[in-house]
C-alpha cells in the first residue's frame, strides 16, 4: 500500500520520472540544424541587386552533446561589418520539445529576443514567422533544410530586417531589408569582381568630379582676366596694352596648370567620401 501511494504521488509531481530531465527536440527537422557538422564558413560575402556589397562574420558554437542529436543545442550568430545586419539564432532541447531564440538585430537586452518553444512549422509568435524549407535556390547555388524567419506581416517590426534565410550546413544565406532589398550570398571571387568594378566606377565619378571643378576653376580665371580686357578696351588704352592683357593671360594659365592638375589628384583621392568642405580644400 505505501509503494502504491509512492507511485501516485510520483506520477502527481512528475518528481520521479526520468522525463523531467530528458532534454530533446520533439521535431525532428530541428535536429538538422543543431546536428550540422559541415557547418565551417566563418565568413561570407553578400551583394544586394545594386551590387553594394558586405563581408558577414558568422560564428557558431554547441553545447551539450551526448552522442544524440536530439539533445545537442546550438548557438549561431552573424554580424555585417559594414551594414546594420545582426543575426542570432539558438537551437535548445527541453523537456517539453525543444525552442529556437532569434536574434533580429543588434541586442540590447535579453527582452530583445523572439523566442518559439515547442516548434511545429510553420510557427508564428507575436506576428513574427518561422517555415522551414526543403531547398531554396539563391543565386546559382541551392542550399538544403533552411529556416526562413519573417517579419513582414508584424505591424510594428522591430527587427533591422524583414527577413532572413539560414541554411543548415551553411548559416546565412539570404536577407531581405525592410525596403524589400534583397542581400544574398555570393562566392569570394564574386565579391572581388564587384568590388573592383565598383572601385574603377568611384574612380571615374571622381575624376569626373574633380575635371569638371577644375575646369570650372579655371574658366572662371578666364573670365576675370578678360573682363579685365574688356574694361581696359572700354577705357580706350593702347594697343600694347591690351595685347599685353592677352599674355598675361596666357602666363596665368600656364601658371595655373599644375595647381588645376594637383586639386583634381586631391578630389581624386578622397573618393566617395568627397564633401564640399573637403573638396575645397584641394581648391586652397
Amino acid at each position: 500500500m505505501k509503494k502504491l501511494f509512492s507511485l501516485l504521488v510520483c506520477s502527481l509531481l512528475f518528481a520521479c520520472s526520468s522525463d523531467t530531465d530528458d532534454y530533446r527536440y520533439s521535431v525532428p527537422e530541428i535536429r538538422e540544424f543543431s546536428s550540422a557538422k559541415t557547418f565551417g564558413d566563418s565568413l561570407i560575402y553578400i551583394a544586394d541587386s545594386l551590387r553594394v556589397t558586405d563581408i558577414i562574420d558568422q560564428s557558431f558554437s554547441n553545447g551539450r552533446n551526448d552522442g544524440d542529436d536530439s539533445s545537442k543545442n546550438l548557438q549561431f550568430h552573424a554580424r555585417g561589418r559594414n551594414s546594420s545586419i545582426d543575426v542570432s539564432l539558438a537551437f535548445n532541447p527541453t523537456t517539453y520539445g525543444g525552442k529556437i531564440t532569434v536574434g533580429c538585430r543588434p541586442i540590447i537586452s535579453g527582452s530583445d529576443y523572439i523566442v518559439f518553444d515547442d516548434p511545429k512549422f510553420p510557427i508564428e509568435k507575436d506576428g513574427y514567422v518561422l517555415s522551414l524549407k526543403d531547398s531554396v535556390k539563391v543565386g546559382n547555388a541551392t542550399y538544403h533544410n533552411v529556416l526562413i524567419f519573417d517579419a513582414s506581416k508584424k505591424d510594428t517590426n522591430v527587427c533591422n530586417m524583414e527577413k532572413f534565410y539560414y541554411a543548415a550546413e551553411e548559416g546565412l544565406v539570404k536577407i531581405v531589408t525592410k525596403n524589400k532589398m534583397e542581400y544574398t550570398r555570393i562566392s569570394e571571387s564574386e565579391y572581388e569582381a564587384i568590388k573592383t568594378a565598383n572601385i574603377a566606377t568611384q574612380d571615374s565619378i571622381a575624376q569626373a568630379v574633380a575635371d569638371s571643378i577644375a575646369k570650372a576653376q579655371a574658366d572662371s580665371v578666364a573670365k576675370a582676366l578678360a573682363d579685365s580686357i574688356m574694361k581696359a578696351t572700354q577705357d580706350s588704352l593702347e594697343r600694347e596694352r591690351m595685347d599685353s592683357l592677352y599674355k598675361a593671360l596666357e602666363t596665368v594659365y600656364d601658371s595655373l596648370s599644375p595647381n588645376i592638375k594637383d586639386a583634381a589628384n586631391c578630389i581624386k583621392d578622397l573618393g566617395l567620401g568627397a564633401t564640399l568642405s573637403n573638396m575645397k580644400k584641394c581648391l586652397e
